[in-house]
């Protein structure tokens, strides 16, 4: 929702989404919920920095539906053995903690059951090599990116959940059109990888390339917003569409993936 650079219309830009669009769930990232959504809203939010950070925004979860708050406890021990600080540097490394840069829950989607939802913001900067020193990384990192990512650590420990219920998405910052403009980054590799290990996309199931959902002026076509779940899940959903940009370019420079859901599978996955 680009917070820190739609601010003048962020207020806007929630009523936009709740009001006018009114799904059940709804992932946000770069946001920060208003009060007035939690009358009718559960909110899962937290600021994707350290308290003492002046940078105020976070990802979100909202929903209508029961939910309550879930953790990915591999993901937070994984976390949790990396310094907070870099050696021979004083500021605090950029990723402290899952929270912020995701927001959970489980949530009792009518007709599927309790499913596991995650709303992820990829950060746009990896994890810092000198803090993963002595960790062991091979299972995890892409072959043809020099960087290990959030992205590939939640996917990594995401792969455990495909038996149950499952969706994740929001703003992966990774797009296949970065390999095709400037060679090859492991952006291909990794959305190949996931789909080789049971994730599902909502929107290529529906469609047989990528579509524009970033809109940063000078730009090129970049999808960086994605819906995935598992097979289960996934043999729900009637249809998957990019909103059009016209609909949202004075409230963020990207604009938002829509999935609608069935009463009963559609399709055997």
């Amino acid at each position: 929702m680009g917070f820190w650079s739609h601010r003048a219309s962020h207020e806007r830009a929630w009523y936009w989404l709740l009001e006018t669009l009114k799904p059940d769930i709804a992932l946000c990232q770069e946001c920060i919920p208003p009060r007035w959504a939690r009358k009718d809203w559960t909110i899962f939010w937290d600021k994707a920095a350290p308290d003492d950070s002046k940078q105020p925004w976070g990802t979100a979860l909202l929903t209508r539906l029961l939910a309550k708050s879930a953790r990915l406890p591999e993901l937070d021990l994984w976390l949790a053995q990396l310094p907070d600080r870099v050696q021979g540097k004083d500021e605090l490394a950029g990723i402290q903690k899952a929270d912020g840069w995701l927001a959970t829950a489980e949530i009792n989607i009518p007709f599927i059951g309790p499913t596991l939802v995650v709303s992820v913001h990829n950060p746009f900067f990896p994890i810092e090599c000198e803090r993963l020193e002595g960790i062991d990384i091979s299972s995890i990192k892409l072959k043809k990116n020099k960087d290990l990512w959030l992205l590939d650590v939640l996917f990594y420990f995401l792969r455990e959940r495909l038996e149950n219920q499952l969706i994740v998405g929001g703003d992966f910052n990774y797009s296949r059109l970065l390999d095709d403009l400037y060679g090859e980054r492991g952006n291909h590799e990794f959305f190949d990888r996931i789909r080789d290990e049971g994730f599902m996309s909502f929107h290529r199931m529906f469609h047989e390339a990528d579509e524009h959902t970033f809109f940063k002026k000078g730009a090129m076509g970049h999808q960086l917003d994605y819906l995935y779940g598992d097979s289960s899940v996934a043999s729900y959903v009637e249809s998957c569409e990019v909103v059009p940009y016209t609909q949202v370019m004075e409230l963020s420079d990207h604009t938002p993936l829509i999935a609608d859901f069935g009463s009963k599978p559609l399709r055997t996955i």
